[in-house]
């Protein structure tokens, strides 16, 4: 399995601007976070109101959670979980009898939002083919669909502290401090017990012991299973106060998360858990990066509180009677120099944990401004315009700019383009392969061939085109046979050809001479030349 991860943050995401489902789905997923909070605090146990408001409640929430799959699936389970959580402490809050939980309030009404959630997106459901899955509808479908096949264990390239400290150590610490600062209440109206009658228990010590045997065996994310069970468990003891009990519910998913990719990957083409790092990491940034915040405030403007003092407060002088003011005046100098010293006030454990935490914030954040801060120091230097505004590779020089400008203008989207695609397959090349199909929006031949592997890899049809286009556009390009060239122009409809520095640079002079004699040069500039092919109607099978 290769060690090889992707850790990618939404500052990288807007700086690079590939608009992938995990960068489209972050508006979404804070929307149901923040229908996660708005369920929590309810005024009742119900997660919505009677009648038609209610059903309409019921209805928004499955279209904002069901929205998820369709957008980014990996996003679903994550966030239905989050939701479910916050539709269980919320009996919990609710609940006022110690010795019965409404189990079945909150199945049926757990239910109906997965039921509602899958329901509207029914003809999604039905009809759609997924590129990595197998062929059939729903056995297609990402995630839901055979399960033991698409999940593996991680044996190898755990997580290591310094990474965790690197991409969440920034989160973590207020997160964590919360989480043992947040000390259980029990639910109203039930009394609250005196400090002397609070029972110590070994569940806050769960979390470092964890993390210690979790460094001697080599898994040291085993930490966050604990600290997972530990923050629940403090959620449900805090449900009273819905905010903190949130925030807590949310560093408990966070955990388990963590934990899971740690445990097992997701199957892909790539057979690593790169995209289980990259898709589950990048969740728990948004999750615990968003609430990290309220944690911070809390362990700051949240009174420490006064530590216990065995002696009674003295009780006040009576007032002096007359003719004894100056024998107590002499007194009191005596009893300066013989009076006790009184102790120093003792350090409140509390009090310190909350400084540690705000002096390791401002460390994290210091380095995590670092790349922010290089990034746009160098980017500004380097000055690129945005999106089709800026220039591709193809576009360096002034013929191919141009070139790239005229079939913007005259070429159509239902037309198709060649270019060549070198051995390789020309993913990321710096030379800008399949760029000029990318820069105009026109179809070509094959793009980017280990792309198109990857996400065409569960259709098998479409599996078994991809070498046979690599290497019939090699053949268009390096035959000497005109008619040859223009049969397979002939197959894939193809209507312009692209000769560029790229092409020139791979293949013969001879070799390219050929287009002069079954194509019509209708652009020419520098070393680029676009030729438009004439072909019968109703011809090949497109790109």
């Amino acid at each position: 399995m290769r060690l090889y991860n992707i850790t990618e943050f939404p500052f990288f995401s807007f700086w690079l601007g590939d608009m992938h489902p995990h960068v489209m789905a972050l508006p979404f997923g804070l929307l149901a976070l923040a229908l996660a909070l708005a369920t929590l605090a309810r005024p009742d146990p119900y997660l919505a109101a009677p009648g038609v408001r209610g059903w309409l409640d019921v209805l928004l929430t499955g279209l904002i959670l069901g929205s998820l799959y369709v957008i980014n699936s990996w996003d679903l389970p994550t966030y239905l979980l989050l939701y479910l959580g916050a539709l269980f402490l919320l009996q919990v809050r609710h609940n006022d009898d110690p010795d019965a939980f409404p189990w079945k309030r909150l199945g049926w009404q757990g239910g109906l939002v997965v039921l509602v959630s899958f329901a509207l997106f029914t003809p999604f459901y039905l009809t759609f083919h997924s590129l990595v899955g197998s062929g059939e509808p729903l056995t297609s479908v990402p995630i839901l669909s055979k399960f033991t096949q698409m999940v593996a264990p991680v044996s190898t390239s755990r997580t290591g502290i310094h990474a965790f400290l690197i991409i969440f150590g920034l989160f973590a610490a207020p997160l964590i401090a919360f989480a043992y600062l947040a000390k259980p209440l029990l639910p109203q109206p039930h009394p609250q017990p005196e400090p002397d009658e609070q029972r110590p228990s070994l569940l806050p010590w769960l979390f470092p012991a964890a993390l210690v045997v979790g460094v001697v065996v080599g898994f040291p994310l085993l930490s966050m299973a604990a600290l997972a069970l530990f923050a629940f468990y403090r959620a449900m003891y805090r449900a009273t106060r819905p905010a903190e009990s949130f925030v807590l519910l949310v560093v408990a998913l966070g955990g388990a998360i963590l934990f899971g990719t740690d445990l097992m990957y997701i199957r892909d083409v790539f057979n690593t858990r790169m995209n289980t790092i990259f898709k589950f990491y990048y969740q728990v940034w948004l999750l615990w990066g968003t609430l990290a915040g309220y944690a911070l405030w809390w362990l700051i403007a949240q009174p420490s509180p006064t530590p216990a003092t065995t002696s009674n407060p003295p009780s006040p002088a009576p007032a002096p009677q007359e003719g004894e003011e100056e024998e107590r005046m002499g007194e009191e100098k005596t009893d300066r120099c013989s009076a006790p010293v009184r102790p120093a006030p003792r350090l409140n454990p509390e009090h310190l944990v909350r400084w540690s935490v705000g002096v390791l914030f401002v460390g994290f954040l210091a380095g995590a401004l670092v790349f922010p801060a290089l990034t746009l120091g160098r980017m500004a230097e380097q000055g690129t315009l945005v999106g089709l505004s800026g220039r591709t590779p193809r576009e360096h020089t002034s013929a191919g700019q141009a070139s790239i400008a005229w079939l913007r203008e005259h070429a159509s989207p239902d037309q198709v383009l060649l270019e060549m695609v070198p051995p390789g397959g020309g993913s990321y090349s710096p030379e800008g392969h399949a760029g000029v199909s990318a820069s105009t929006g026109i179809p070509t031949v094959i793009g980017w061939v280990g792309h198109e592997r990857q996400w065409r890899g569960g259709d098998e049809a479409a599996k078994q085109e991809l070498d046979p286009r690599q290497k019939d556009v090699d053949t268009i390009y390096a035959t000497l046979d005109p008619q040859e060239a223009l049969d397979l122009l002939a197959k894939y409809g193809v209507t312009y050809i692209y000769v560029g520095g790229l092409e020139r640079r791979a293949y013969s002079a001879e070799s390219l001479a050929k287009f002069d004699t079954i194509a019509e040069p209708v652009f020419q500039q520098g070393e680029v030349v676009i030729y438009r092919v004439r072909l019968p109607p109703e011809t090949g099978t497109g790109g």
